[in-house]
């Protein structure tokens, strides 16, 4: 059993390092959805201005006009891991930003503590999250909510305990 589902696991030496990747399918899916959506919904943003600004009332064209781009900004800008490497010596996250992918590496030793959070509902899942000793927070692993077990929650917690030494604390 995958603890670490939806990632395959590619390393895994027991208490030393793990190496996770993101199945081509959900790539795909997430490139679709952050890279590709936010055009598809602003131009029927745009189509509903253009072809039916008279029949839409004034508040809510303003509010679609203001909300729709917002999100898809945001949408735009979100930031997801595609590659984990975990050892005894760094935390290693290749992830999709919008210019491409990016690398960012942490050495044990400026990892001041690892944080999980437990969201319930439509966007929750188990979110995964370094804290330097510079006071930079960074999402390094989630594990959506289809895969949300609290078995593999605590499992989780103890692998990456045993791999990095460093004591992984939920809020």
């Amino acid at each position: 059993m995958n603890i670490f589902s939806p990632y395959n696991t590619i390393n895994h030496a027991q208490g030393e390092k793990i190496e996770l990747e993101l199945p081509n399918w959900r790539k795909k899916f997430y490139y679709i959805t952050f890279r590709i959506f936010p055009f598809i919904l602003l131009a029927i943003n745009i189509n509903a201005f253009v072809f039916a600004y008279r029949d839409i009332p004034a508040f809510f064209g303003i509010t679609l006009g203001i909300c729709i781009p917002f999100i898809c900004v945001v949408m735009l800008f979100k930031k997801y891991p595609i590659v984990i490497k975990i050892s005894n010596d760094y935390i290693e996250v290749n992830r999709n930003t919008i210019k491409g992918n990016e690398t960012i590496k942490f050495s044990v030793s400026s990892i001041k503590k690892i944080t999980c959070k437990i969201r319930g509902g439509r966007n929750g899942g188990t979110f995964f999250f370094l804290h330097t000793i510079n006071d930079y927070k960074a999402e390094f692993l989630t594990i959506p909510p289809l895969n949300m077990e609290k078995e593999k929650t605590t499992a989780i917690i103890a692998e990456l305990e045993k791999i990095t030494g460093i004591e992984v604390k939920q809020v």
